[in-house]
Formats: C-alpha cells, sequence, structure tokens
C-alpha cells in the first residue's frame, strides 16, 4: 500500500486488487511441486 500511495496509485482500486493478487500469487507457490521454482 505504501509503494502504491508514493506512486500516486488510487488506493481505492488498490486496495481492491491487491488481496486478489496475493492469493493468486501465494496459490502458484503451494502448488508448486518441491524442488521446482
Amino acid at each position: 500500500m505504501n509503494v502504491g500511495a508514493a506512486s500516486g496509485v488510487d488506493q481505492r482500486l488498490l486496495a481492491e486488487v491487491l488481496p486478489i493478487a496475493e492469493d493468486a500469487i501465494l496459490a502458484n507457490l503451494i502448488d508448486e511441486p518441491d524442488g521446482e521454482e
């Protein structure tokens, strides 16, 4: 949120999108088998 604020990003939009992006990133990391990147 701080990086978005410093970049002038719309805070309301960022607050809506950030949790979705975080879930997608974490789901991708969790689904990867051990030893693969």
